[in-house]
């Protein structure tokens, strides 16, 4: 008898807390924090530069950075990112001419997460 109240009194707490999480829960909340974090991983994945092809065995790095007239803030164009260093355009194609293969392997990267995560 005793055994049953306490099992009874442990499922009506359990049946509270569960009610109490489903009613708190807020789904379009949840998808936004959700879409939020995807957005930066994707900014910070973004290699904010490109390879162009010039001849067969020629090619060139070229910046995503993009400052508007008037402005000291640069702006990725593939991903968004805003950043007040104007140098970031120079130090990313350096860094990028140097090491191709590493480049390729952060545009590899990138293009695979856009893809599983936003579908484009």
């Amino acid at each position: 008898m005793i055994q049953e109240v306490i099992e009874i009194g442990a499922l009506l707490i359990i049946a509270t807390i569960a009610i109490k999480i489903a009613i708190s829960f807020d789904i379009n909340k949840w998808l936004s924090r959700r879409d939020k974090r995807r957005e930066e991983k994707a900014r910070h994945l973004c290699p904010h530069a490109t390879v162009d092809i010039l001849y067969e065995d020629k090619f060139r790095v070229r910046s995503l950075m993009t400052s508007p007239p008037g402005t000291s803030v640069c702006i990725c164009s593939r991903c968004g990112t805003q950043t007040h260093d104007i140098n970031l355009a120079q130090r990313v194609v350096n860094s990028y001419s140097k090491n191709l293969k590493m480049l390729l392997d952060d545009e590899n990267k990138f293009s695979k997460y856009v893809k599983k995560n936003f579908g484009i």
